[in-house]
């Protein structure tokens, strides 16, 4: 059974890692036949369950601070059809005197 499953954006860019990210994450999905599926992270906590329906998309707001990984599962056996991640980059900190030069930089 081929199924495909994405998350986008698939990167999310953080400031300070203490502020989560707030994403409107798009989950997409596709199988083979109306299966009833669930999303859910890798620490097993279900976001949303779908319908039977072969090809579907669904927005979901979420707060992240580290990558995660999202689970397409069949609802009813909970087997996992597919995964995807939601890297979360965190901005590297800029030097902020970079600009000053001392005096005798000049010579």
């Amino acid at each position: 059974m081929l199924v495909e499953f994405s998350v986008k954006p698939k990167s999310c860019l953080i400031k300070d890692p203490q502020h989560p990210c707030t994403e409107k994450i798009s989950f997409f999905w596709q199988t083979p036949d109306n299966t009833p599926v669930c999303v859910r992270t890798k620490l097993k906590e279900v976001l949303f369950c779908q319908s039977a329906d072969s090809k579907s998309r669904r927005d979901f707001a979420f707060k992240v601070t580290s990558s995660t990984q999202f689970e397409l599962i069949h609802s009813l056996t909970k087997e996992v059809l597919a995964k995807a991640q939601l890297m979360v980059v965190t901005e590297p900190e800029t030097n902020r005197h970079s600009r000053y030069r001392h005096p005798w930089s000049i010579f």
